[in-house]
C-alpha cells in the first residue's frame, strides 16, 4: 500500500523558532540537528500489522561540500508539521540502516520497516482528521555540508518523498 505524505517539514538550529512547513526544500545539514520530518496518512494501514517492507523513496536535489553523506531515517515523537521548530526539540530515536547518497541528484531509496513498526508503539496523531504516521531523516557525514531533498512544494510536482509498504493484516 501507497501511505500518501500528508506534510513535511525541517528544522534548523541556525533558526530555532522558525517553521518550514510549506518550504520548496527540505534542508538538512551534517550537524545531525537539522533533520526533515514527514508526515504520512497511515489510514490504509491496519493497526498491528506485520510489517514485511517498507520503502521511503526521496529524491535528493542538492548536496553541498565533499561527497561522501549518508541519509538515516529515524522515529521521531509526535510533532506538528504546521507548527514544529527546532525550538521545540523533537525526540528522535530507532535510526534505521544509513544509505549513502547517490552521486548525482535523483532518486534513493531507505528501508524503513522498523520504523513504521513502531509505530503502533507511539501515539497516533491526526492532520485534518487522518491518522499520521511520522518519520525523521538525517544526514551524517565525514564533512560539513547540506543535502535539499524534494519537499510538496518543490517544483517540477511529485517528487516529494513516497512510501509503500507491504504488510500482513
Amino acid at each position: 500500500v501507497d501511505l500518501p505524505l500528508l506534510a513535511d517539514t525541517w528544522v534548523h538550529a541556525g533558526t530555532p523558532d522558525t517553521n518550514y512547513d510549506g518550504y520548496a526544500a527540505l534542508v538538512l545539514f551534517t550537524t545531525g540537528l537539522d533533520n526533515a520530518l514527514l508526515s504520512f496518512d497511515r489510514s490504509a494501514l491496519p493497526t498491528n500489522a506485520t510489517i514485511l517492507d517498507a520503502d521511503l523513496t526521496v529524491f535528493v536535489t542538492f548536496e553541498s561540500g565533499a561527497t561522501g553523506k549518508r541519509l538515516t531515517a529515524l522515529n521521531v515523537e509526535n510533532f506538528d508539521p504546521t507548527s514544529v521548530t527546532f525550538a521545540d526539540h523533537p525526540t528522535y530515536f530507532n535510526p534505521g540502516p544509513d544509505q549513502f547518497l547517490p552521486p548525482e541528484p535523483g532518486e534513493m531509496h531507505l528501508t524503513v520497516a522498523d520504523q513504521v513498526t513502531n509505530w503502533d508503539q507511539l501515539p497516533v496523531p491526526t492532520l485534518d482528521g487522518k491518522p499520521l504516521g511520522q518519520l525523521a531523516l538525517a544526514v551524517s557525514g565525514p564533512y560539513a555540508g547540506r543535502v535539499a531533498l524534494a519537499s510538496l512544494e518543490s517544483w517540477p510536482p511529485g517528487r516529494h518523498a513516497r512510501l509503500r509498504v507491504t504488510y500482513l493484516p
